[in-house]
């Protein structure tokens, strides 16, 4: 970055990733704040949750109501059976690793 950009005229650096902790680690080693990019943040939640229910947990994420997503992952998931309980799961401990972000 430094090649391309005078970071030391930057006084705010935001990185947006996948949640990867390489990216969240790289961010603090250049003092920036992380963010959960908007792509990857649709994509995870709309290939796990039906297209109502993750337009309400992403608007949720984006308005940065974590609450509100903790509870509407956790509803769902009691009510999923088998192998789409568990993505449900994955999906909100992905969220909730993510929440700062």
């Amino acid at each position: 970055m430094a090649k391309k950009y005078e970071l030391v005229r930057v006084r705010h650096m935001a990185v947006a990733g996948d949640g990867a902790s390489w990216v969240r680690q790289g961010v603090r080693l250049l003092g920036g704040l992380y963010q959960l990019g908007r792509f990857h943040l649709k994509r995870a939640v709309h290939q796990v949750l039906d297209r109502e229910l993750a337009g309400e947990v992403y608007r949720a994420c984006v308005a940065g109501k974590v609450e509100k997503v903790g509870s509407l992952l956790r509803d769902a998931q009691g009510k999923a059976r088998g192998d789409k309980a568990g993505e449900i799961g994955r999906l909100r401990r992905c969220l909730m690793t993510n929440r700062m972000g």
